[in-house]
């Protein structure tokens, strides 16, 4: 696709800067200070552990429930905000939805099996507001890019605009699961 290139090799470009950074940061002395420092806590038993003023170790089963419902009750906050939300609220659902997941995902061996009763609608949530998330970012990339009114990029951009509009259609369905 012809009309796409300069979207493609701006992209490219980025990437590739992108990559020179990511690189060097690999190579630094505070990345090797990080990987030194997590290795030691991962073979070190009791490393970093957390002790409660009363001189004992917490227990998954004292702070779990607290934590889950903690993330839950912040989650459901945006349930008022969805109508008409800007992309900025939608991004802010994610990423408390992401927070109550990933919770849910760290305690999961102890809820049991019943815990993907709650985590696979909270999935399918999570990926209709993500690829609205995408569309936004998609956006303001061209935009900062400088292909604002490139065409193939305004072509790219009209596509997920029509994905957008069947995200949005699709969300309170999926809130509602």
């Amino acid at each position: 696709h012809a009309q796409l290139e300069p979207l493609i090799s701006a992209v490219s470009a980025e990437r590739a800067q992108a990559r020179k950074r990511l690189l060097a940061d690999l190579e630094a002395k505070r990345y090797k200070k990080l990987k030194h420092a997590f290795a030691l806590f991962l073979t070190t038993p009791g490393a970093d552990t957390i002790v409660a003023e009363s001189g004992l170790a917490p227990r998954v089963r004292d702070f779990a429930g607290s934590a889950i419902w903690q993330r839950y009750e912040h989650w459901r906050a945006y349930e008022t905000a969805l109508p008409g939300a800007t992309d900025a609220t939608l991004h802010q659902t994610r990423i408390a939805g992401k927070h109550l997941r990933y919770t849910l995902e760290f305690f999961a061996s102890a809820l049991g099996p019943g815990v993907d009763q709650v985590l696979e609608p909270l999935v399918e949530l999570q990926e209709c507001l993500g690829a609205l998330q995408d569309i936004v970012t998609a956006r303001a990339h061209i935009d900062a890019l400088g292909l604002k009114d490139d065409l193939g990029a305004q072509s790219y951009l009209a596509a997920r605009g029509a994905e957008r509009a069947a995200h949005l259609q699709d969300l309170p369905g999926k809130w509602g699961t």
